[in-house]
């Protein structure tokens, strides 16, 4: 099942390998049978999720015919690249082809070997149709609980509660999530698809998605004894609590030990690297918050406030026995082992409690680490680091391309356009980054972005679209041009070279680096907030450009049809970036109270509580979470 889901991941990961091999001197012929070919591997994993595995063995079928068309075609060394790594997302599809045989074989054999049965009365039929369907208690809880409950069950995020099957039926503030019986096209199954929901980074298996699905569709029925009781269903974090275990709570200020600043750094260095991603051994990942104080087969983990009954601190001590008394391996195994000191740091800080400091128990550790880190750095040694990132950066999206570089005050020029015509698009840079200034009201040699912004230029708009999708792991929309991105580590603008006299080009770069700076004045900067404040930024920047009315042509549009919470998206696309730009107007328009946000941003004040303190407004609100946020917004 393992290999089958991770077949569904490389073959929806939009673009994975699509695109690498598109140069210049491919010919349009096989260019477009590539296309071709992504856009079949796209349908694949759609067909395989509807389970229409006919559909899906036809698919590989003709992209298999495509590939050895390619292979054997005039220009089979230009596109041999490409072919090689569609080849790869091609074994993805044929081991779903092979599972959706076996699927429709064993159902062929078990309705053959079935034995007619009385006809039941109608209750007995129904009883029996919701037992053969996809169970509730048994399949769906267990994954609502394991993937949702830091939000929706120990919490009411957005007004939206899991924590009992009557709760997720009766929706959020703005309106139920699925109607039962309509699963696909639901706002629970768009959000799960998406990889909106769950927060942290790690987006529910496709699998568990068409579960959820398949259970909505069968009618999202209830099969335990009571629709109002707490789901349980299996969660480890329940299960170590009911155990005896203190699970973690906020520091008190007090400790010693941090988890962010001494404890994180220790486990990312010794641990991670085996016992992080799908599956680590012994069923134990520590590359989350979550699941460090989740058990594995050998039992709880961390036992708060009590360091001798934590597993995790015995097995790198060397002092842990299995149920027989037989002694455990030292962790970490077959590397240095942890100093003194360093278990010394774990062992006060479970004697403190085992706190929590930071705001995302399901954010990856090791990103936690090095944002932590990147946060502390000064302008110059951070703009090294994003200098190195760059020009990894490029070549992962566009491998084999050259580039040049121009760099200016606090922004770094790339492309792979002649040189003359990259000194000619930095300069118009340099021209939009002193206005942008200005409209910032930046003083003196303070820069737009902390670090430096590097700024990608494309000769060819498919160079763009692959660097975003091997970069960001996402696609972008046929409208669009250029885009910003930022996450404290790396922080980069990606545009399409423009033509002769393009009046659009300035507002795009004034929008990457408004919106830029804006991402870049606190830790958790909501990406709504600054894609939308450097949209309206932009149009001060660069109020004559005559993108600006389409731009305010979308905004009015999302607002009419934008499903409540799609601004929560953290690649937003282009519909949420207009639904941004609407939400972020009034915001941004209030001169006095933005700069004021700004201030308390880069002072350290969490975002929510900026916003409460100086717009009077909250982010459900804003973000249509809250039923009355549509007529907040029009204000």
């Amino acid at each position: 099942m393992a290999r089958l889901r991770w077949a569904c991941v490389l073959l929806v990961t939009a673009g994975y390998f699509s695109g690498a091999g598109l140069r210049a001197e491919m010919l349009p012929a096989d260019r477009e049978k590539i296309n071709a070919v992504d856009t079949a591997l796209h349908k694949v994993s759609a067909a395989y999720r509807l389970k229409k595995y006919a559909e899906v063995g036809t698919l590989v079928t003709q992209i298999e015919q495509q590939l050895e068309e390619l292979k054997a075609g005039e220009g089979r060394a230009e596109s041999a690249p490409m072919v090689a790594s569609l080849e790869v997302r091609l074994e993805a599809a044929q081991r779903l082809v092979k599972h959706g045989a076996e699927v429709t074989m064993a159902a062929a054999e078990k309705k053959a070997a079935a034995k007619p049965a009385p006809r039941p009365n109608a209750a007995a039929a129904k009883n029996a149709k919701a037992a053969t369907g996809v169970s509730f208690t048994k399949q769906v809880a267990p994954v609502l609980v394991s993937q949702c409950a830091r939000c929706h069950i120990d919490r009411n995020s957005g007004g939206f509660s899991l924590a009992t099957y009557a709760d997720l039926m009766k929706g959020s503030p703005a309106g139920r999530v699925f109607t039962p019986g309509k699963g696909a096209g639901s706002t629970l199954i768009d959000m799960l698809e998406s990889g909106d929901m769950p927060r942290g980074g790690n987006r529910m298996s496709d699998l568990d998605i068409t579960m959820i699905q398949k259970w909505i569709d069968e009618g999202a029925k209830f099969d335990g004894s009571d629709p109002t009781a707490l789901l349980t269903g299996g969660n480890p974090m329940q299960m170590a609590s009911a155990a005896g275990s203190s699970m973690a709570t906020a520091p008190t200020g007090k400790e010693k030990v941090h988890f962010l600043k001494d404890v994180a750094p220790i486990l990312v260095g010794h641990c991670v690297d085996c016992h992080g991603g799908d599956q680590g051994p012994a069923n134990y990942e520590l590359d989350t918050f979550r699941k460090l104080l989740s058990p594995g087969q050998g039992g709880e983990p961390i036992a708060a406030g009590r360091p001798d009954a934590s597993l995790l601190l015995n097995m790198v001590r060397g002092t842990a026995k299995d149920r027989l008394g037989k002694e455990r391996p030292k962790m970490p195994r077959n590397r240095s082992p942890l100093t003194a000191d360093e278990i010394k740091t774990l062992e006060t800080w479970i004697a403190e409690g085992a706190k929590f400091d930071g705001e995302d128990e399901d954010e990856l550790l090791s990103f936690t680490v090095a944002a932590q880190r990147a946060y502390g750095l000064p302008h110059e040694e951070l703009a090294k680091e994003r200098a190195a990132l760059a020009k990894r950066d490029w070549n992962k999206g566009n491998p084999g391309v050259p580039f040049e570089t121009v760099e200016l005050d606090d922004v770094v020029v790339y492309g792979n356009v002649p040189p003359a015509k990259l000194r000619e698009i930095a300069e118009q840079v340099a021209d939009v980054r002193k206005r942008v200034a200005h409209v910032l009201k930046l003083t003196g040699d303070t820069p737009v972005v902390k670090g430096k912004l590097s700024i990608f230029i494309f000769e060819k708009r498919f160079e763009y679209v692959e660097f975003t999708r091997m970069v960001e792991r996402r696609d972008v929309t046929s409208d669009n041009q250029g885009h910003f991105y930022y996450n404290i580590l790396d922080a980069f603008g990606a545009t399409v070279a423009p033509k002769e006299g393009d009046p659009n080009f300035a507002l795009l770069i004034a929008e990457q680096l408004c919106g830029a700076h804006v991402a870049s004045a606190g830790r958790r900067v909501p990406t709504w907030f600054a894609v939308g404040a450097g949209r309206v930024l932009a149009t001060k920047v660069e109020p004559r450009a005559g993108m600006i009315k389409q731009w305010n042509e979308a905004a009015a549009a999302a607002t009419r049809t934008a499903k409540p919470g799609a601004l929560l998206t953290k690649t937003p696309d282009s519909e949420t970036m207009a639904l941004a730009h609407a939400a972020a107007g009034n915001l941004v328009n209030n001169a006095g109270k933005f700069s004021s946000m700004l201030d308390a941003l880069h002072k350290g004040t969490d975002f929510d509580v900026a916003l409460q303190q100086i717009y009077g407004m909250n982010a459900q609100a804003i973000t249509g979470a809250d039923p009355n946020a549509r007529n907040r917004r029009g204000r």
